[in-house]
């Protein structure tokens, strides 16, 4: 089930701009610019689904409408911790490369890079846990569970 809601979780925050890079509806200008506002959405909303997600461990909680409206009660502080989040994972992108070139040893480099992952994924979760800790109240996600 996890699985299928990660898939969930990327049909939602990036299946526009999988459509959008196959389809290429419109000029390569006009392509360009619908890639990037869909990626940028599916980075600006994958976060908050995965936070979401995490807590209820439901498919009912990646309806994009209660998502948006999450992410507009603490706007600067998600937007920060989004960044956050999307800056650790780019960290990978950029250090893939260069330890695979550093270590010539066959499988090394593919598990020192996994575990590096595995770790900058748990410290952007821990970043939006924290952003949940302290911001619960303006959530209100279980407010009727009390």
């Amino acid at each position: 089930m996890p699985y299928l809601q990660l898939f969930g979780l990327l049909a939602l925050a990036f299946g526009a701009a999988l459509i959008i890079a196959v389809w290429r509806p419109g000029t390569e200008t006009q392509v360009r610019i619908a890639l990037f506002a869909a990626l940028g959405f599916g980075a600006l909303f994958a976060p908050m689904a995965m936070l979401a997600l995490a807590m209820f461990d439901s498919f009912e909680v990646l309806n994009p409408i209660p998502l948006a409206w999450s992410i507009l009660r603490v706007p600067v502080p998600y937007l920060i911790t989004a960044a956050a989040f999307e800056t650790v994972i780019v960290l990978y992108w950029f250090t893939d490369a260069p330890i695979r070139s550093l270590i010539p040893v066959p499988f090394l480099p593919g598990l020192i890079s996994s575990f590096l992952y595995l770790y900058l994924v748990t410290v952007g979760m821990r970043m939006l846990g924290l952003l949940y800790l302290t911001h619960r109240d303006e959530f209100g996600w279980f407010n009727r569970l009390r």
